[in-house]
């Protein structure tokens, strides 16, 4: 009320925010009394617990959860695989030590060297064949205009 004794509104907000109070029936209080999960059920749907928010980041957290186990299991597996590389490397390793001690390894290099040379001939062969095939060429194109002229 004011001073000329009018009443005067006055913006009260969002009373069930300010004032979150639920009434129940003395059937419902019994009833809630009776299925402690419907009373579990009110409070999850109160604003202040926030269930749904809560039931999404449960599941975010447990989704990651299981992202982590599987990285870790790829991880041990990688690991574990890691050692019968190492053991198959030094078998290699030990394997071209003795090839080459015993010589091998310079004939190796001479076969290998051996045959890029056979390589450079063989593609100097055909470039000398190209060239010939081209200067062929030349000299019938030059007849013909010959012929022609």
């Amino acid at each position: 009320m004011n001073d000329s004794d009018d009443w005067v509104s006055e913006d009260l907000g969002n009373l069930q925010e300010r004032f979150p109070v639920s009434v129940f029936s003395q059937k419902q209080i019994d009833d809630l009394a009776l299925d402690t999960q419907s009373l579990l059920a009110i409070i999850d749907q109160s604003p202040n617990v926030k269930k749904d928010e809560w039931n999404e980041q449960w599941s975010n957290a447990k989704s990651k959860y299981i992202q982590l186990k599987e990285r870790g299991r790829e991880l041990t597996r990688h690991v574990s695989n890691e050692s019968q590389l190492r053991v198959k490397l030094s078998d290699i390793t030990n394997d071209l030590l003795q090839y080459e001690k015993k010589g091998h390894g310079d004939i190796l290099s001479k076969y290998q060297r051996r045959t890029m040379q056979k390589d450079v001939c063989s593609l100097n062969t055909t470039i000398d064949d190209f060239a010939k095939s081209l200067d062929t060429l030349i000299s019938s194109i030059n007849a013909n205009q010959e012929l022609k002229a």
